[in-house]
């Protein structure tokens, strides 16, 4: 892409103008990311008793949002790549404030689920690919994972903070928390006048007719399934997680909702605190042991989880799983966004949205029906003994396979 041109003549100021203002633009996505599901969530059941329906179909408002993703993300990468980030960011903000904000005035549930469908076309994990989209466009290297990790801060910091938000204004009235999604316009009107995007000139716009095989030959095939197999596991297991800590943490010690919100409130804030980090992680250590470091820092906490420790220790045990969250994620993402030459980016990363979806999706059910079947505590311990027992195989092949004469190929590059 073609820089703008107030700063090919290389001025350093104009230069410092873009660069900040794209922070601010990836940063103001990253704060609505997590309004999807966290601002919804806690007033489900004030949504159930509103329209006198029962708590499955309630349950459907998370359902129905999380599936468009999987088939329209593709699209929005390609098409960010083809229009540019600016158009397609933009407009994604725009349905995802209006769809939202207008179900506080939908008059039946039918209406409702219309307008949430609508919604998950530009979801939470569409936002976060085209933001780190922008990231790799814009920066290389450690400032490249100073702002991946400051995304994900943002992200686990408004995780940690709407759903109680959400859960309060809920109490007032059930469609208080979806008059907040129409700061996502706001938002879009910043990217409108302040965002300065680069523009890509006709011969570097990949074609339309051979966009698939043409980003399919850019991307280096081994590190990209290590990377979408890596973050379906992530988000398989972290939101399996979420899903499971309520049931186990009520049954284990009698906590109740406010009680378990806090401590996951805690362990998202661990989370948001390390990713801050992930610069200065990057610059002390390579991607490979970075993960790995994160991997066996889940592993710790699950089997810890599994001892059922109490209280003050569980809590104190959420707080690594934390660790290995804000290690993670960011490495991840950031090794993603920098997988293809600019022109393919933003479908490279829209493949990361369709693996986030899935993952979300696959883990509240798996680890939900393997918990209620195997019990909690021996779920926690045997995830531990898998995670430990893949991360020592998966080293062992790397090992087996690297080839001396040639560059070591990291995990995330």
């Amino acid at each position: 892409m073609t820089r703008p041109q107030h700063l090919s003549d290389g001025a350093g100021s104009s230069q410092a103008r873009w660069q900040s203002t794209t922070v601010l633009t990836i940063l103001a996505t990253a704060a609505v990311v997590p309004m999807d599901v966290p601002l919804v969530s806690p007033g489900l059941g004030e949504i159930e008793r509103a329209f006198g329906i029962s708590g499955t179909q309630a349950g459907l408002l998370v359902t129905v949002y999380a599936l468009p993703a999987l088939l329209v993300a593709p699209l929005v990468g390609m098409y960010a790549d083809r229009l540019g980030r600016k158009r397609l960011l933009t407009a994604c903000l725009v349905v995802f404030g209006t769809a939202g904000a207008a179900i506080s005035v939908a008059p039946s549930f039918e209406v409702v689920l219309a307008l949430r469908l609508v919604q998950g076309c530009a979801s939470g994990p569409i936002l976060l690919s085209l933001a780190t989209t922008l990231a790799g466009d814009t920066f290389v290297d450690r400032r490249h994972d100073t702002v991946i990790g400051a995304t994900m801060a943002t992200i686990s910091l408004g995780a940690a903070i709407y759903p109680a938000i959400g859960g309060y204004l809920s109490a007032i009235a059930w469609n208080l928390p979806f008059v907040l999604y129409g700061l996502a316009v706001v938002v879009a009107v910043f990217v409108s006048v302040g965002f300065d995007e680069p523009v890509a000139t006709a011969e570097e716009k990949p074609r339309a007719r051979v966009y698939v095989r043409e980003a399919a030959r850019a991307v280096p095939t081994v590190p990209a399934v290590r990377l979408y197999g890596l973050v379906f596991l992530t988000y398989l297991l972290v939101f399996g997680l979420y899903t499971a800590l309520p049931f186990y943490l009520e049954r284990a010690y009698g906590l109740g909702a406010a009680q378990i919100g806090l401590m996951t409130m805690g362990m998202l804030l661990v989370s948001a605190t390390v990713s801050m980090g992930s610069g200065l992680l990057s610059a002390w250590a390579p991607d490979r042991s970075l993960l790995v470091g994160g991997v066996l820092a889940y592993a710790s906490a699950l089997a810890l989880l599994a001892l059922t420790p109490g209280v003050v220790a569980t809590f104190c045990t959420l707080g690594l799983f934390g660790v290995g969250s804000g290690v993670i994620t960011p490495r991840l993402l950031s090794s993603i966004s920098t997988l293809a030459p600019d022109e393919f980016r933003a479908g490279v990363t829209s493949i990361q949205t369709v693996t986030i979806s899935a993952g979300q999706a696959a883990g509240p059910v798996l680890f939900i029906g393997l918990g209620s079947w195997l019990g909690y505590q021996r779920l926690f311990g045997a995830t531990a003994v898998v995670l430990v027992a893949t991360t020592v195989g998966s080293l062992i092949v790397y090992e087996f396979q690297r080839v001396p004469s040639r560059e070591r190929l990291s995990v995330g590059k």
